[in-house]
């Protein structure tokens, strides 16, 4: 197994909708890896690549911070006041 070979699960667990994504950490990830039903590495092992686990981590939390931010800005609008909804129609002389 390899560091990268941990991608999926990392990133599984950072979109996991129990994650709060303003307080997940690299700590919590590392333990997610190891626990549940079918965990997906070992405790040694991600001692032994600590500081490459930890890049990687850091890597996806980024691209998946990228990805809610461009979906964010991609959004409409709502129209929080009526008023200006309304203002916005052309009327339409009949």
């Amino acid at each position: 197994m390899s560091v990268d070979d941990l991608a999926p699960a990392i990133r599984r667990i950072l979109t996991d909708p129990t994650t709060k994504w303003n307080a997940v950490s690299v700590k919590e990830v590392r333990t997610r890896l190891t626990s549940g039903e079918e965990p997906v590495t070992t405790a040694d092992f991600l001692l032994a690549n600590k500081q490459a686990v930890f890049d990687l981590v850091c890597k996806i939390f980024d691209e998946i911070d990228a990805e809610r931010k461009a979906a964010a800005a991609n959004q409409a609008e709502p129209v929080l006041d009526a008023t200006k909804a309304l203002s916005d129609l052309t009327l339409l002389d009949k």
